[in-house]
């Protein structure tokens, strides 16, 4: 699942500084920051969460799912969004 929002990374020469995401200070929360860059794609920010904090999360995200999932979850009886009929 991706979401695109703006993180904002602040660093002092000695590696201490702030992290925001979307403008809200997330540096209390987030233990560590990966990065995934591959030529041609967009730059995937991973944050990983200071265990044993509530998290919520609301968000609208875009899923994509690899053809071999696909086929699986038909198997299973699942009908893609754009293949849904409204009654």
């Amino acid at each position: 699942m991706s979401v695109r929002q703006q993180l904002t990374i602040r660093l002092s020469g000695l590696g201490i500084g702030t992290a925001s995401l979307d403008g809200h200070s997330i540096e209390n929360a987030v233990s560590g920051i990966d990065f995934h860059v591959q030529v041609g794609e967009p730059t995937t920010a991973v944050l990983q969460l200071v265990g044993g904090l509530p998290v919520d999360v609301e968000a609208e995200v875009e899923a994509q799912l690899p053809e071999e999932t696909q086929a699986l979850l038909k198997r299973l009886g699942w009908t893609p969004p754009e293949e849904a009929t409204t009654s």
